[in-house]
């Protein structure tokens, strides 16, 4: 810890953060009597956790961490899991900034050094041309490891640096100083030096005209990208990367001719992506892989969906973002057929006892019913089958279901008696159409002798028996429209498994987040 920015002696930390420990003074109150910022306090509470009262000690040299800890640190960050905080925390880093910098390596592809410290180094002497030639040749030996050269050899990091670069571009001549001295007193060059110092600059000019039109290419596929210019800045640094790692491209010049500046691109560089966006992309594979097995899923339901099976906790207009960035949409539902016969010669009609009360206290006090037609088709021809089903306007779960190729009276009785066998204390509201099954007097005599009351929609009014219509709807729109099915067998086994999952597995907002069966048993569990 550095000794000019101590304003408490070490003591006096130790018995500040023990204290905080032992929640005899909060953060803010330590914060205020250390004269510090909060980020302070955290911190000292790291290094006491990690270190032990060692930690908040006066340190007077640097540590070194190996390549193998850089690395593991580096891309426990990149998987998005935990904060540079929390990563530099378990690493025993006592700075996130450290953490940063190796970040900043790892993304501009650069090696990570055991040993640093040879940009300190203050250069005190000349070197000869055989000498910074003995230092070139020890760099690229060392896998171009200029800092460590540096401390070798007692040169600035830049200086070494630089007589690489210039060795690679024009070979020992570049090695050679001639700044402030008349030409008079320089030793003249060959022509063969002079031939290779031509070749050089014809090359460096060639090497720009080739990348000028580069990246005119690249800027032409750029523009016809149909995105925001958010997308198509994230575009130019990829391809301004790209260009400098494939070809050798000077960044400064590829920048300017993009319209980036340099800071820009370091930024990026630095941090492509921010931990948000790296969970921005977790979340879309999740819902791009909830969408593949469920399409018909809108955004609401999805948002459920990572909330129960994948823990998941985020906010609908997240998910409606992404939903929309990546054209995730549930299918279209299509307008219903209806198939409701009304009797000609009714035996019983009721009124509209329920009146469009479409909520219940517990369950068994509502039940609507109704019959919808499905079709499958064997070569050239459509046969049919009809689905009866009763659901419960308190949980919403389907009581009892029946399938037959036979849009008749015991098609409905059978629902009934199922019911009836399913829930045999059952009293509710006995809610229909006024379909000629549900006007018979055999209908009639067994919704009285179990007891309940029998209520019927009004003339031309769907909307008496929303629930139901609204049940068909999502079992059509979420399973049946847009295939088609070639056989009895895959129709009704789709009917069966569907209804199980209606049940058991779709969780629904007005149930707060359960499933029908979640619902149900869970008031049964109160009572």
């Amino acid at each position: 810890m550095n000794k000019r920015k101590m304003k408490l002696s070490t003591e006096k930390r130790i018995d500040l953060i023990e204290r905080i420990l032992k929640k005899e003074i909060n953060v803010s109150e330590a914060a205020k009597v250390a004269g510090v910022g909060l980020t302070t306090i955290y911190r000292w509470i790291g290094l006491y956790e990690n270190e032990g009262p060692a930690g908040l000690a006066v340190t007077h040299k640097n540590r070194h961490y190996s390549k193998e800890l850089k690395l593991t640190a580096v891309l426990a960050y990149l998987e998005g899991s935990n904060s540079l905080q929390e990563v530099a925390k378990n690493y025993g880093l006592r700075n996130k900034k450290q953490l940063e910098d190796w970040i900043k390596v790892y993304n501009t592809h650069g090696n990570f050094k055991s040993e640093s410290g040879g940009s300190k180094v203050r250069q005190t002497k000349e070197f000869s041309p055989e000498e910074r030639m003995e230092i070139v040749l020890y760099c690229i030996a060392q896998d171009y490891d200029y800092s460590a050269t540096a401390v070798k050899y007692q040169a600035k990091y830049s200086s070494v640096y630089n007589w690489v670069k210039r060795y690679e571009k024009l070979g020992q001549v570049g090695l050679e100083d001639r700044r402030g001295r008349r030409k008079a007193a320089q030793t003249g060059r060959t022509s063969e030096e002079e031939s290779q110092i031509k070749i050089a600059q014809l090359e460096e000019q060639l090497k720009y005209k080739q990348m000028e039109v580069d990246l005119l290419k690249k800027r032409k596929s750029i523009r016809k990208e149909e995105s925001s210019e958010q997308v198509r800045t994230i575009i130019v640094y990829k391809s301004i990367r790209e260009l400098h790692e494939e070809k050798h491209y000077p960044v400064q010049p590829m920048c300017k001719m993009m319209n980036v500046t340099r800071s820009a691109y370091n930024r990026w560089v630095k941090q492509p992506y921010s931990p948000r966006k790296h969970k921005n992309e977790q979340l879309t594979k999740i819902i791009r892989k909830i969408h593949d097995e469920h399409p018909e899923m809108g955004y609401r339901r999805i948002k459920d969906e990572l909330k129960r099976n994948y823990e998941t906790e985020v906010n609908d207009k997240r998910v409606l973002r992404l939903c929309r960035k990546e054209g995730i949409q549930s299918t279209i539902k299509h307008q219903a057929n209806s198939i409701t016969r009304r009797g000609k010669h009714p035996y019983h009609t009721a009124k509209n006892i329920l009146n469009r009360s479409f909520t219940a206290e517990a369950p068994n006090q509502k039940w609507v019913t109704d019959i919808s037609e499905f079709k499958y088709y064997i070569g050239l021809e459509v046969h049919k089958v009809y689905l009866s089903a009763i659901l419960d306007l308190c949980d919403r779960r389907i009581v009892s279901f029946v399938i037959r190729e036979t849009n008749d009276l015991p098609l409905v009785i059978d629902t009934f008696d199922q019911a009836v066998q399913a829930e045999p204390e059952a009293r509710p509201i006995f809610h229909s159409d006024r379909g000629f099954q549900y006007t018979h007097q055999q209908m009639y005599q067994r919704i009285t002798e179990a007891g309940m009351t029998q209520s019927m929609s009004r003339v031309g009014k769907c909307t008496d028996n929303g629930p139901m219509e609204g049940f068909w709807g999502i079992i059509k729109r979420e399973k049946y429209y847009g295939r088609k099915f070639t056989s009895r067998e895959q129709l009704v086994g789709m009917i069966n498994d569907y209804i199980n999952y209606y049940n058991n597995g779709r969780y629904q907002r007005k149930l707060q987040a359960l499933t029908p069966m979640e619902c149900h048993n869970q008031y049964d569990q109160a009572v």
